[in-house]
C-alpha cells in the first residue's frame, strides 16, 4: 500500500502567499547575497521566521526547527528546505547579517516594493513612537558597561536598553523604543526605527524624518501626522517650511494657553459634519512660522469634564470642611494668631470661596477664641 504522509499547512499557506507576493525573499536576498553551498538562503530564513511569529509559537531559538515538523516546509518556504536546515545557527548568522546591513534599510526597501505592489499611498503619512518593556537583566552604563558610541567603525551601535518614560505604566522595567511611519489610511509601517529606552519622541521623530528622506526610494510624504512631540520651538525651526505637517499644539505654550483663555463664544462655529464640535481658526507665527492653529471645542468632553470637576470639587469640599472643622476647635494664643491661621487656609483653597461657600468668615474663629477665653 502506499504511504500517506499528511503535512499541515493551516493559516500559514495565506501568510507565505502574501509574503511571496511582496517579493521579501527576493529582496533580502538580493541585498544580503546568496551561496551556493546554502540550503536555505537568507531571504527564506526571514520567511521562516515570519511564519514562526505568526504561528503564534513562543520558544526559545534551538527549538526553532521544531516549529516546522509535520509542517509542508517545502511548499511553505522553498523547494528542497527542510525543518533541519532552519537550526539555530543558520539563524544567528542570518540576524548577524541583518544587523550589519542594517534592520531598518531592509525594512524601508521591503516597504517601498510592498507600497508599490498593492498600491498604498505615501502622500499623508502618520509617525508616532512607542516603549517596549523587557524582562531581565541588562547592563547601563550607569551599572559599569562601557558605553557604545558611533565611530568610523562597520561595527553596529547598540541600543541602550533602561528606564524611560513608560507607555505601558511600568516605569520599574527596563525598555528601548520604537518609531514608526505609517501609511495614512490603511495604517501599514512604511519606516521603522528602534532607539535607546530613554529616547524621547521630541528629539527622535526630526531623526526619524530625515532616515526616511534619505532611504525612501518612493515619493515624498506630502503631509506628515504627529502628535505633539513634535510641536516644539527648537523642531519647527530646524524644518522652517521644508515640510508641511499637522501636530497638535501642547496646552502648555503659553501662546496656546492665552489663545483659549481669550476666545469667546462666538467665535466658534459649527460643522454640520462634524456634530458635538464646533471650531474655531486662529493664525499662528509661532516660532516664526506661519501656521494655522483650529480650536475644537467638544460637547461631549466638555460635559464630562464637567462631571470629574464636580466630583472633585465635591471631594475637595469634604476635605476643607473637616480640616476647617478641626481649625474652629483649635484654641489660640490671641485674636491675631487665630486670623493668622484661617489667612493661610483660605490661601489652600482653589475652588471655593470662604465666605461664600462654606458660609464661615474670620469672626466666627473670633467668636470661638473669645469664647475659649
Amino acid at each position: 500500500m502506499p504511504q500517506i504522509d499528511v503535512q499541515d499547512i493551516n493559516h500559514l499557506g495565506i501568510i507565505a502567499g502574501i509574503i511571496d507576493e511582496i517579493g521579501i525573499v527576493e529582496i533580502i536576498d538580493r541585498e544580503l547575497g546568496t551561496h551556493p553551498q546554502e540550503k536555505v538562503s537568507a531571504g527564506q530564513v526571514v520567511k521562516a521566521m515570519i511564519l514562526n511569529c505568526m504561528g503564534f509559537i513562543t520558544s526559545p531559538l534551538y527549538l526553532f526547527s521544531e516549529f516546522f515538523v509535520g509542517k509542508a516546509t517545502e511548499h511553505l518556504i522553498g523547494l528542497g528546505v527542510k525543518a533541519e536546515y532552519l537550526n539555530e545557527s543558520r539563524l544567528g548568522r542570518v540576524m548577524d547579517q541583518l544587523i550589519e546591513y542594517g534592520v531598518t534599510l531592509i525594512f524601508v526597501k521591503i516597504s517601498h516594493k510592498m507600497s508599490k505592489r498593492f498600491g498604498v499611498s505615501t502622500k499623508r503619512s502618520h509617525l508616532d513612537g512607542t516603549s517596549i518593556s523587557v524582562h531581565g537583566k541588562y547592563l547601563t552604563t550607569e551599572e559599569g558597561e562601557e558605553n557604545l558610541v558611533e565611530d568610523d567603525s562597520v561595527e553596529p551601535v547598540a541600543i541602550t536598553i533602561t528606564q524611560g518614560y513608560s507607555r505601558d505604566h511600568r516605569p520599574d522595567l527596563k525598555q528601548f523604543t520604537v518609531h514608526l511611519i505609517t501609511s495614512e489610511e490603511e495604517g501599514i509601517p512604511l519606516f521603522m526605527n528602534v532607539g535607546d529606552g530613554n529616547k524621547t519622541d521630541q528629539s527622535a521623530f526630526p531623526e526619524v524624518i530625515k532616515a526616511f528622506q534619505a532611504e525612501w526610494e518612493g515619493e515624498q510624504p506630502e503631509l506628515y501626522v504627529m502628535d505633539a512631540a513634535f510641536y516644539s520651538e527648537a523642531n519647527l525651526k530646524e524644518f522652517g517650511n521644508s515640510i508641511q505637517w499637522i501636530s497638535r499644539v501642547p496646552a502648555t505654550i503659553k501662546a496656546a494657553q492665552e489663545l483659549i483663555q481669550g476666545l469667546l463664544p462666538e467665535q466658534f462655529s459649527v460643522q454640520n459634519d462634524h456634530k458635538g464640535y464646533r471650531f474655531c481658526t486662529v493664525c499662528s507665527t509661532y516660532a516664526d512660522i506661519n501656521q494655522q492653529w483650529v480650536v475644537v471645542e467638544s460637547q461631549q468632553r466638555m460635559e464630562a469634564d464637567l462631571k470629574t470637576l464636580s466630583k472633585q470639587v465635591e471631594k475637595v469640599l469634604k476635605e476643607k470642611e473637616k480640616t476647617l472643622k478641626n481649625l474652629i476647635n483649635k484654641s489660640f494664643a490671641c485674636e491675631a494668631d487665630a486670623l493668622v491661621a484661617i489667612t493661610e487656609f483660605e490661601k489652600t483653597l482653589n475652588y471655593h470661596s470662604l465666605r461664600k461657600h462654606l458660609r464661615i468668615d474670620s469672626s466666627k474663629i473670633s467668636k470661638h477664641f473669645a469664647d475659649q477665653s
